[in-house]
């Protein structure tokens, strides 16, 4: 609080704390969960969709996965083992 005398720049500082956790208490946390499970169905239909802040998918690849969500090209999966392209 350049130019202001020490107890403005205090009171300010703690006016400026008050805002932040009042915002904090507020504040929606997030979290995030997921469930990666192998399809072993013989006739396995792939299906992804988006509703309500939910993503669900069904027999896709990790690698289509990460393609869906990240939106990341198949460049950027380098390193990555080999099942993550054929395991759903």
């Amino acid at each position: 609080m350049r130019g202001q005398s020490p107890v403005a720049a205090v009171t300010a500082s703690r006016r400026l704390l008050l805002l932040l956790s009042a915002a904090a208490l507020h504040a929606q946390p997030l979290s995030y969960v997921a469930s990666v499970k192998i399809n072993t169905a013989i006739d396995a239909k792939t299906l992804s969709e988006y509703q309500n802040g939910r993503f669900t998918a069904t027999a896709i690849t990790v690698s289509q996965l990460l393609r869906i969500v990240y939106g990341a090209q198949p460049y950027q999966l380098t390193g990555a083992p080999g099942w993550i392209s054929t395991k759903r």
